[in-house]
């Protein structure tokens, strides 16, 4: 398994969203589930705090915090 773009994580919480509330179809619900088996999960909430701290270092360094 390879893990997640973050781009296609935002784009799987998304649908996920909306197949909760009944929102897409079966086709888009059947992606949805092709996605979530073809990804590896596991260092997700490491891989976001990375993206964090270096977006906010970065709007650190340009003054904009």
């Amino acid at each position: 398994m390879k893990e997640i773009p973050l781009e296609e994580l935002e784009a799987l919480i998304n649908r996920l969203y909306h197949a909760e509330r009944g929102e897409i179809s079966t086709l888009t619900i059947g992606i949805t589930i092709d996605c979530i088996e073809e990804y590896d999960f596991t260092n997700i909430k490491e891989r976001l705090l990375q993206r964090f701290q270096a977006v906010f270092d970065e709007q650190n360094r340009l003054g904009q915090i």
